[in-house]
C-alpha cells in the first residue's frame, strides 16, 4: 500500500535528470533593466523564459570569446525589442549570475548575429 508506484519512480528519475541552478541578479543588471525603460510586465515575461532556460542548461548559450560570460539573444517579443542578456556561471556551476542586459539590433558584422 505504501510502496512506490511506477509514476513515483518516473518523477524521481526526472528530478535527478533536471538540475536547476539558482539564478541571481547582479545589482547592475537590475539597474540596466530599469534604464531600458521597457514595459516591465513584458520584460518580466522575457526574463522568466531566459532564466528558466539558463537554470536548466547554462552551457547551452554561446560563450563570449576571452571572457567567462555567456549571452542569450532574445527575439522581438510583442512591443519589446530583441535583447542581449549576459550571464556567468558561478561557484562550481551551482549559480547563474545575470550581469548585464541591453537592446540588440541585428548587425550583420556582429559575431552574435
Amino acid at each position: 500500500m505504501f510502496g512506490t508506484s511506477p509514476t513515483t519512480e518516473v518523477v524521481r528519475s526526472l528530478e535527478v535528470a533536471v538540475k536547476l541552478r539558482t539564478v541571481r541578479e547582479d545589482p547592475r543588471f537590475a539597474e540596466q533593466c530599469r534604464e531600458l525603460k521597457l514595459d516591465i510586465r513584458r520584460l518580466d515575461e522575457v526574463l522568466l523564459g531566459a532564466t528558466f532556460a539558463v537554470a536548466r542548461r547554462p552551457d547551452y548559450f554561446p560563450r563570449i570569446p576571452e571572457t567567462d560570460l555567456r549571452v542569450i539573444v532574445t527575439g522581438k517579443f510583442r512591443e519589446l525589442p530583441p535583447l542581449l542578456i549576459f550571464y556567468r556561471l558561478a561557484r562550481a556551476d551551482e549559480y547563474v549570475d545575470l550581469v548585464g542586459i541591453e537592446r540588440w539590433s541585428a548587425d550583420p558584422d556582429d559575431p552574435v548575429a
